[in-house]
């Protein structure tokens, strides 16, 4: 599919409104800015289950799995014949990007979760349906990637097969601090002049 037009100047950058199917490879936007801190929100409705782990939902600034910087930023997936979500984030300067946060319970099938995962301070944690998940994890202060733009958001990355699973009303928002402020206040105004040309 085409990249999807949005205006990055918003706070809350909405990446894909309406509800689509989990399919290998879906690009959605490659013009997603990031922040170091952020919450990303989506919905997502299983509709079947998949014999080996299975793809959801990616952010990425490269083209490989993992191992590499900017890999997962983050990366969601279905556990193999569950619905358990596995959510991944990587680190900047760490040669594995599987630090994740799970759940340990399945979804409820051909029902809509909705999934708000957020990495803010030291930690990367994940809620779904209100309930946030036991198991956050800790460590983020100096290993989150920088703020960044034109980052990759998939549903259904290249490397695992897709989930079965429809996603809808996929957004992201930098959760700003003083100096990231500055640091994105720069791009932002950039891409004003940019677009105001």
């Amino acid at each position: 599919d085409a990249p999807m037009d949005y205006l990055p100047l918003k706070s809350k950058q909405i990446i894909l409104n309406e509800e689509r199917p989990v399919k290998v490879g879906r690009l959605v936007t490659n013009r997603l800015i990031t922040g170091k801190n952020f919450e990303l929100c989506f919905n997502v409705t299983p509709t079947g289950l998949v014999d080996a782990w299975s793809s959801l939902l990616r952010i990425t600034k490269s083209y490989t799995d993992v191992g590499h910087r900017f890999d997962r930023m983050p990366a969601f997936f279905f556990k193999p014949n569950k619905t358990e979500l596995f959510a991944v984030m990587g680190r900047e300067h760490f040669q594995e990007d599987n630090e994740y946060v799970e759940t340990d319970y399945q979804l409820p099938m051909n029902q809509t979760s909705k999934v708000v995962a957020r990495l803010e301070g030291d930690n990367w944690t994940l809620t779904v349906n209100g309930q946030v998940v036991n198991n956050t994890l800790s460590g983020y202060n100096d290993t989150k990637f920088p703020a960044m733009v034109d980052a990759s958001v998939w549903i259904g990355d290249r490397f695992y097969p897709p989930a079965k699973a429809n996603l809808s009303w996929i957004t992201y928002k930098i959760l700003l601090d003083g100096c990231e402020f500055r640091r994105v206040g720069v791009i932002l105004i950039g891409c004003f002049v940019w677009l105001n040309l």
